[in-house]
């Protein structure tokens, strides 16, 4: 009898010991991330930046999947082109729970550029030393020296290009703005002569 009662004591003490080892331990969760890019001349490689810090390559209509710990997180899609602008809320804050998965999906859209070279010429006595280019009134505005050719990618359209922050001594000869037309794989031309007297 003794030894049955033997047995039986350590038979109950083998199962607690391999119930305790089932205990789950899992501190992440998986991020599952999808770009779908839509347009012209789409962008096809981008990054996703975890809390500023960790980046993940992904391309168009491809699924980047990683693990976070089970925190709040920012994930943001970063590395877009010029041409593109993502149209969903960029960067997305989620709350991560353990052993679930969670999927993002940005929304990107692409327009087709073209390039414009603007030449700024400045003659005269006491010359200002630099200027603003406003396009569309404000859509991109750059900041130009006296005498320089700047050429820049834009989204194909018309544009108004307004020279400004001209000195009082200063005048810019002919039409301020200027209408330029950009158009794919082509180079439009604006032009701006600044005559400036001593003051």
């Amino acid at each position: 009898m003794r030894n049955v009662r033997v047995v039986a004591v350590l038979a109950a003490g083998l199962l607690v010991a391999c119930g305790s080892s089932t205990t789950s331990t899992t501190t992440t969760g998986t991020v599952t991330v999808h770009v779908n890019a839509t347009g012209t001349s789409v962008d096809t490689a981008f990054t996703v930046t975890v809390d500023g810090s960790y980046t993940y390559p992904i391309t168009t209509g491809a699924d980047q999947t990683f693990q976070v710990d089970e925190l709040a997180h920012s994930i943001e899609l970063t590395d877009v082109a010029s041409n593109c602008e993502v149209t969903s809320t960029n960067p997305q804050v989620i709350q991560i729970t353990a052993g679930t998965e969670t999927t993002l999906t940005f929304d990107v859209s692409c327009d087709t550029n073209g390039d414009v070279a603007i030449t700024i010429a400045t003659t005269g006595d006491n010359p200002d030393d630099q200027y603003l280019l406003d396009f569309n009134s404000g859509f991109h505005t750059v900041p130009v020296g006296p005498r320089q050719t700047l050429t820049l990618s834009l989204p194909v359209g018309p544009y108004s290009i307004e020279l400004t922050g001209v000195a009082s001594n200063c005048a810019v000869q002919g039409a301020n703005p200027v209408s330029v037309d950009v158009v794919e794989d082509s180079t439009a031309t604006a032009r701006f002569d600044i005559v400036c007297t001593a003051p």
